[in-house]
């Protein structure tokens, strides 16, 4: 349910226990505090994620998005659709997406919650699809392997950025729920 002001009387300047909104991905990424909503303007999809089937449609489908076409860290975010995206959401358009803002944890349902959450706008509005690609997404270079698989303070700027790693060597293609 929402709730509305009764008159202008109501709102007070600063508000009490209401986090405000942040306008960028890096905004996001960077605050101290997890803010409810976001109004993201003329953001970059990356990637789609389309992963999903018929018995369980809403398995992790929505778009990567960054505030600019080279990445960096702390701007990247994903954005969780809960259906396919719409066909013109290719890496390289611009939109503008307003919803809330969750930290989706691995371990749902059933299974206990993992610890290894990732940031996520969930409920969104997606607008202002642009038609063409404003160019080619390119990746951060700036992180490695090592920091890239720190849980934690290392690798919590590089969370839903597009960044390119090598040479690399895959020892274990069964690491990470048996996933290849």
């Amino acid at each position: 349910n929402l709730i509305l002001p009764r008159t202008a009387d109501d709102l007070v300047a600063g508000g009490t226990m209401c986090r405000p909104s942040v306008a960028t991905v890096s905004a996001l990424q960077s605050s101290t505090e997890q803010p409810e909503l976001v109004n993201l303007t003329n953001v970059v999809v990356t990637a789609r994620d389309d992963i999903g089937g018929t018995s369980n449609p809403a398995t992790s489908k929505g778009i990567w998005v960054q505030d600019a076409l080279q990445g960096a860290a702390n701007n990247g975010v994903y954005v969780f659709t809960n259906m396919a995206a719409a066909a013109g959401l290719v890496p390289g358009v611009t939109c503008d997406i307003s919803g809330g803002v969750d930290e989706f944890d691995l371990g749902s349902g059933q299974n206990p919650p993992a610890g290894d959450t990732i940031t996520e706008v969930s409920s969104p509005t997606i607008t202002n699809i642009s038609a063409t690609a404003s160019g080619t997404p390119l990746p951060a270079t700036g992180a490695t392997v090592e920091t890239l698989g720190t849980i934690g303070a290392a690798g919590e700027p590089w969370e839903g950025v597009l960044v390119r790693i090598g040479p690399v060597k895959v020892s274990n293609v069964n690491a990470g729920g048996n996933r290849a």
